[in-house]
């Protein structure tokens, strides 16, 4: 009688270790592995395909705002745009005429970053100016070209660079040629224009 009962004992604890286990086994949340994956089945002639599809991960485009295209824009001219630092140097209010001998022409660049352009020195009375007139790109393919000792004509805004009198020209005259480089609030007028020169 002494061995039933202990048998009976046994079974019940083995049983009871069992169901034990079990709900361990239900309870316990799902271990997240390293990659996961997308399963499905499909039917093809009669037969289930198990397919495990790895998930992609494709950037997401990034909208553009007005101001990176702006300066996406002005990188295209070299930094000659409107909205540069060295278009806003351009001021309206002082807008002047003068002329005189052109003493000397040649290349520069106005600010780190940009694209050389073209300007000269202007000797009226008796100051020297320098008359910054705009990229060589656009400069180089004019039909007007500018030497020295020839007299002009200059229209445009005196501003101080480097420390010293200087003109953003918007208009140059030679005799009866004009050369336009800005309009009348100081946009340039190239703006725009080497896109449609590239897609000629």
């Amino acid at each position: 009688m002494i061995a039933t009962l202990s048998h009976k004992l046994i079974n019940t604890a083995v049983a009871s270790l069992t169901l034990l286990g079990l709900t361990a086994c239900q309870t316990q949340p799902p271990q997240p592995s390293s990659q996961s994956t997308v399963s499905s089945e499909t039917s093809t002639q009669g037969q289930t395909v198990s397919q495990t599809q790895q998930p992609t991960s494709q950037p997401i485009p990034m909208m553009e705002s007005p101001d990176m295209m702006g300066r996406r824009g002005m990188r295209g001219m070299g930094g000659w745009g409107h909205g540069g630092n060295y278009g806003r140097m351009y001021n309206t209010n002082t807008v002047e005429t003068i002329s005189g001998k052109v003493i000397g022409v040649d290349t520069f660049m106005p600010m780190g970053g940009m694209s050389h352009g073209m300007h000269l020195q202007l000797q009226t009375g008796n100051q020297t100016v320098d008359v910054h007139l705009g990229p060589s790109w656009y400069l180089e393919k004019q039909k007007i070209e500018i030497k020295p000792n020839e007299t002009i004509e200059v229209k445009g805004s005196r501003i101080t660079f480097a420390g010293k009198p200087a003109i953003i020209a918007s208009q140059v005259k030679k005799g009866n040629e004009i050369l336009n480089l800005r309009d009348e609030k100081g946009f340039p007028v190239w703006s725009g224009w080497r896109y449609r020169d590239n897609q000629n």
